[in-house]
């Protein structure tokens, strides 16, 4: 997840604002120490512009980068 965060260039305090999550939740999500699900989840990858798959499993092909605005 901060490798596609800091692709967009943004900070974990602007994708706390995009995804209405709080900095922190946004640091346990990169720390790996919490894993996002459901709505929190969906929140992340579409302004990541990735697939949900893709946060899940970083390990996946890079071809789930979907780019900035991708619909899901």
């Amino acid at each position: 997840m901060r490798e596609c965060r800091i692709r967009l260039n943004l900070t974990q305090a602007d994708l706390s604002e995009k995804t209405g999550l709080t900095v922190r939740t946004v640091s346990k999500y990169e720390t790996d120490s919490v894993t996002p699900r459901g709505l929190n989840l969906h929140k992340l990858a579409t302004v990541l512009g990735v697939a949900e798959a893709y946060l899940l499993n970083p390990e996946i092909e890079s071809n789930l980068w979907l780019g900035r605005g991708a619909i899901h």
